[in-house]
């Protein structure tokens, strides 16, 4: 690590490296600090050159070693596959040859008893060597030009064979060209969304939105202390609402409602039914809170000291401590089940008469949703989707694992009967459940998505240009 280069834009040697957002991976000064994302905690996130040092000899120790072992194995199994192949090869030639000898009938000529056939066959394959003044075998003779006959005729043969396979493969070739025009074809006319409108809202990236769908208002809210307000009917924005001294961190619609909550652990209820949205009522929590779920005709949170909060209108009713950071959460459709996402990769599910701990993934879990009753889906920084399923006994199995992602996963949600998943890679897939989940489309050409919200048949995507893109699902 090299801290002597100094930031070209506040002209002072570097500290260490953000490297939180994959849009913003770079060396920073001490005065770049105050501006990096805050963490769950309200933290600044950064790599100072120390722990940076420590963690790249770490992936030279093990990383690189790990790797060198795991490619010499394979070039050890390789290596024993082609010495068997040759092996095999060598015992198939072998045979062959005496195939060949067996057949010949020279061979028989060389064991003949006769004397006149002896002589003919030492006429046709040797000669007298003036300079060692004694008889020697012919460098060509007949044995060599019948045996030279034989292999020629073979390497027509072969050659009439390989002629046939190569047409055979480049008319597969052709078929499969064809057929995935036609696939290609067949996405591209039967899409299974359609984009509806886009809408600006001149901040920077959207991080939380809520729908009301009494008014067709959708709010959203992203780095900033303020909420935007849409009027999705006329396409429009309509006003800013101000409660906030810090960052909104969740926002969510019950009843004629809306909550808003902020990492200057304020928590707002706003009246949506009066002439002007107004305050309701506010409060200061104990915690951030981090996001906000439906729990039966209220809410629960998840906060940054690690509990899971149940609340009735401002007041906490319930709090369950968890040992580890919480990153995801979902209740099922009958607020019976909870499905806890932990950083360390861990499931809980929390029922009314026991707890399922579910080891499902190696790294955080960003992404739970309940679908038909006895599912769940979720997904996580280890770049998988998981499948589970409930057992009769309230255990969950794990039925499917999709590893189609190649970046991290942060959103999955279901809407309209199909599973739409994003990444860190800004690919969103959408997938379409058969016998198992397979991908019915990929959208590639969007943002970074930032949040996610549905409704009904209706999909809002929250960008990191400053805009959410409003799909509707057939």
């Amino acid at each position: 690590m090299n801290p002597i280069q100094q930031c070209p834009t506040h002209k002072e040697i570097y500290v260490g490296y953000n490297i939180e957002n994959s849009d913003t991976v770079r060396p920073i000064c001490s005065r770049c600090i105050p501006s990096l994302s805050k963490g769950y905690f309200g933290e600044q996130r950064y790599l100072n050159f120390e722990q940076a040092t420590q963690l790249i000899d770490q992936l030279k120790q093990s990383g690189l070693k790990q790797y060198k072992s795991e490619i010499l194995d394979q070039l050890e199994q390789t290596i024993n596959q082609l010495y068997s192949q040759l092996k095999s090869l060598y015992d198939q030639i072998s045979v062959v040859f005496d195939l060949i000898i067996q057949s010949d009938p020279q061979q028989e000529l060389l064991d003949s008893k006769d004397h006149k056939q002896i002589a003919q066959v030492l006429h046709e394959n040797c000669q007298y060597d003036i300079h060692q003044q004694k008889y020697k075998i012919k460098s060509q003779n007949a044995i060599h030009i019948r045996f030279n006959k034989i292999i020629s005729k073979s390497q027509h043969h072969m050659n009439d064979c390989f002629d046939s396979i190569s047409s055979q493969i480049n008319s597969l070739k052709k078929e499969e060209i064809d057929l995935t025009q036609q696939t290609s074809n067949h996405k591209n006319t039967h899409k299974n969304y359609k984009e509806l409108f886009k809408l600006n809202t001149k901040v920077q990236s959207v991080k939380s939105m809520a729908y009301y769908d009494k008014m067709k208002w959708l709010f959203s809210a992203d780095q900033d202390i303020k909420i935007l307000q849409f009027d999705l009917r006329a396409k429009q924005f309509i006003q800013e609402l101000s409660a906030h001294s810090d960052r909104i961190s969740a926002l969510l619609i019950i009843n004629d409602t809306l909550i808003s909550t902020a990492i200057d652990k304020s928590l707002v209820i706003w009246n949506l039914t009066g002439p002007r949205i107004e305050v309701k009522n506010k409060i200061n929590t104990k915690s951030t809170i981090l996001q906000l779920i439906r729990y039966q005709n209220s809410f629960a949170s998840i906060n940054s000291d690690k509990v899971l909060a149940f609340w009735n209108d401002t007041t906490c009713v319930s709090e369950l401590k968890n040992k580890v950071e919480i990153t995801s959460i979902d209740c099922n459709k009958d607020y019976s089940q909870i499905a806890i996402g932990q950083i360390d990769g861990i499931i809980r599910i929390r029922k009314e008469k026991f707890n399922i701990k579910l080891e499902s993934h190696f790294d955080c879990i960003k992404a739970l949703k309940f679908i038909n009753e006895s599912y769940l889906v979720s997904g996580g920084w280890d770049k998988q989707i998981k499948i589970w399923m409930e057992l009769k006994n309230g255990d969950y199995s794990c039925i499917q694992t999709i590893y189609d992602h190649n970046s991290y996963i942060n959103f999955i949600d279901y809407v309209g009967g199909y599973l739409i998943s994003t990444d860190d890679d800004k690919i969103i897939k959408i997938w379409q459940q058969e016998k198992q989940w397979k991908e019915h489309s990929q959208i590639g050409r969007y943002p970074l998505v930032t949040s996610i919200h549905t409704y009904q048949r209706i999909c809002f995507l929250g960008l990191n240009d400053s805009s959410i893109q409003v799909l509707q699902f057939n």
